[in-house]
């Protein structure tokens, strides 16, 4: 089983806020859920055999940019 953590990032249908999370593949169920921050609407809610965590946002875009960019790096030939 890949165990390889990834950057995944959400945003919420109600204000656009967007959030990023890291995920992880478990061996048992995970169950969980996180709430935006700017206006209490479930942004994400899950049950399975993934995990979430640092949960991180709202980013603004230069927080946003910086955190696309460490996602990317590594991919250039």
């Amino acid at each position: 089983m890949d165990q390889t953590p990834l950057r995944v990032f959400f945003r919420c249908l109600s204000c656009e806020a967007v959030y990023c999370a890291t995920q992880k593949r478990r061996p048992s169920i995970d169950v969980g859920r996180f709430v935006c921050r700017r206006c209490k609407t479930t942004v994400l809610q899950w049950r399975g055999k993934y995990s979430f965590t640092n949960w991180m946002g709202p980013l603004d875009d230069t927080r946003l940019l910086a955190a696309a960019l460490r996602c990317t790096r590594g991919l250039e030939h």
